[in-house]
């Protein structure tokens, strides 16, 4: 029998054997368990050293990123004739390790500026680095670095809450690192260790200038970076690390709220999204990672569904605006920007829209097609600036498009087997031209008259009356035309129909489904709400929700559909509140029609 790496003592042996390398860790998400997450992390850096060993330049990604185009190397090496690195990465294409980091400001993300101390160093360096991508170059700088990363995790072989993404981040922060840039001695060590590896390029040095995107250094005399295995023992070395820019390899954040691939310069090289990392997002549960799937859908990144998905049965969709801009104005002169009151009167609005949208989806028997969907207040488990993360642009405008997962709990809707389709659906490559060449528009109104007989419009136009019950809206619907594939109605006409789905058991069963798949619990905490003396009050714990103050929570589903008792359809008759929301908690959300 071959003799294997045994990752917990580095040592060859014929019995080696791990959990993660049998197979045998439980199947769920063990991020934080305290051996398992971090056995794979040993596991890691073992297949890392071996390839670096061996003479190869490695890059690696996590199972949640996406890769959006090629073009790294203009990033990362000088190796590819064809392809050199851009002037801004000369210094990265030499160094011996590249991250990716959880930096969401550009601003903070380009050359360092003194009027932002203590985060005048810039290029990613206020925020934490991310092993989501990161590239490790055959040097003695990144197999020391690997011997370091690896100590370091073997002491947290007993800690809890904690991963090898987090005591990578740690160790780093251990070695002290400065940019190569701004001291003689730590340039000079630099250019020798390039030297040694056949790496140095003068041209580069003499090119230097601020958009250069900077390197940084490890201290002298950092004990654990050995680039030798335990048994052979070696002097330390110094590393050289550098980040890689946001715009280009993006995060959750940048990609999906920023929308990074639509910002000015984005079909520029230096700008171009490579990447994105399925990060700062949430209805991911131990049994799968609803959240990060639905995003991949919303932004057509996801290759897996069947055509099925796209090109069998009918749908339902909400076409414009979920409310009105007196509505955002009047909401807007209510609450201030920073509060978070102000997301969820909006969110109530449209949270009732969709209530109403599922509600019709249910009588048609289609699936609903989601409408595109605003915050106007950053989802994040920390404290709030200006309703923003704390790191993101303070310019980055409210409201804006956010992801489905950002306001509802995937997981739920995927426990009752709704069927619902992402906004962009109609857009996506495999949708058939002829779901949209079959849709009917559905109008609500007392005055707009049906389309005459013959005429071309009454093909493609269903006129119904205020008040008709959304379980008659289908008859209306085929008399257009009985082979409808979609069926588009604005909001305003939406709220007009009875919401009566045929009777008090049909409206009781909705009622249920509303009830589950439209609350979500989320907590908003703004720090312009929370005096200093209770933010830093001790025992505040982020992962308790009940030892957060001041917090606005959402999100309450909207009012219940009317059950009448006696089984009479109450069209026709006056009916109470339809989409009240009232947040427990901190918040309230809007009575809306």
């Amino acid at each position: 029998q071959t003799p294997a790496l045994q990752v917990w003592t580095y040592t060859q042996s014929k019995n080696a054997s791990t959990v993660v390398q049998e197979g045998n860790a439980e199947w769920k998400y063990y991020r934080h368990h305290k051996s398992s997450f971090l056995e794979l992390g040993l596991v890691k850096a073992a297949f890392l050293w071996e390839l670096v060993s061996l003479g190869y330049d490695v890059l690696i990604s996590d199972l949640d990123v996406v890769w959006l185009s090629g073009g790294w190397e203009r990033w990362m090496t000088f190796r590819v004739p064809g392809s050199p690195p851009l002037p801004e990465a000369e210094l990265l294409a030499m160094a011996d390790v590249l991250v990716s980091t959880d930096e969401l400001d550009e601003e903070y993300d380009a050359h360092g500026r003194y009027e932002r101390w203590p985060h005048g160093a810039g290029w990613g360096t206020r925020s934490d680095l991310n092993t989501g991508v990161v590239l490790f170059r055959a040097t003695n700088g990144s197999k020391g670095f690997l011997q370091a990363w690896r100590l370091a995790m073997l002491a947290k072989r007993d800690a809890e809450n904690t991963n090898d993404q987090f005591v990578f981040c740690a160790m780093v922060r251990e070695a002290n690192l400065e940019p190569v840039t701004t001291s003689a001695e730590r340039l000079s060590a630099w250019q020798l260790s390039l030297s040694a590896h056949g790496l140095f390029r003068p041209d580069v040095f003499s090119r230097l200038n601020p958009s250069t995107r900077g390197v940084s250094l490890s201290r002298q005399g950092f004990a654990p970076a050995t680039p030798c295995l335990p048994a052979e023992g070696c002097a330390p070395v110094r590393f050289a690390l550098g980040t890689l820019p946001l715009r280009v390899f993006t995060g959750g954040h940048t990609y999906f709220m920023q929308r990074a691939a639509d910002m000015p310069g984005h079909a520029l090289p230096r700008l171009s999204p490579l990447t994105v990392h399925f990060t700062f997002q949430y209805s991911d549960t131990p049994d799968y990672p609803h959240g990060k799937r639905q995003r991949a859908r919303e932004a057509g990144l996801w290759a897996v569904d069947p055509p099925a998905y796209f090109e069998n049965g009918s749908f339902v969709r909400i076409v414009g605006p979920l409310y009105s801009q007196a509505q955002r104005r009047d909401i807007e002169r209510k609450f201030p920007e920073w509060s978070p009151q102000r997301h969820m009167a909006l969110d109530a609005i449209q949270r009732a829209a969709v209530r109403d949208l599922l509600a019709l989806s249910t009588a048609l028997g289609a699936a609903l097609i989601l409408p595109p969907l605003t915050c106007s207040c950053d989802r994040y488990w920390g404290f709030l600036e200006n309703c923003r993360m704390p790191t993101a642009p303070r310019g980055m405008p409210l409201p804006y498009r956010c992801t489905q997962d950002s306001l509802f709990e995937i997981k739920f809707w995927d426990d009752l087997k709704i069927d619902f389709r992402e906004s962009d659906f109609l857009d996506h490559p495999q949708t058939p031209q002829a779901i949209r060449d079959a849709s009917v528009r559905l109008v609500v109104s007392g005055i707009a008259p049906a389309p005459g007989t013959g005429a071309a419009e009454g093909g493609f136009t269903a006129v119904v009356r205020p008040g008709t019950a959304m379980s008659e809206v289908g008859r209306a619907v085929a008399a257009a035309n009985p082979r409808t594939r979609l069926v588009e109605v604005g909001a305003a006409d939406l709220r007009r129909l009875c919401k009566w789905l045929g009777s008090t058991d049909a409206n009781r069963k909705f009622n249920q489904v509303a009830r589950y798949v439209l609350h979500e619990s989320a907590r908003y905490c703004p720090l312009e709400d929370h005096h200093e003396a209770v933010g830093n009050t001790p025992g505040w714990n982020w992962r308790d929700p009940f030892t957060a103050y001041n917090c606005t929570w959402g999100f309450a589903p909207p009012a219940d559909f009317p059950e009448p008792a006696d089984g009479s359809s109450p069209c026709g008759r006056r009916q109470g509140p339809t989409a009240g929301a009232q947040s427990p908690g901190g918040g309230t959300g809007s009575a809306v029609g």
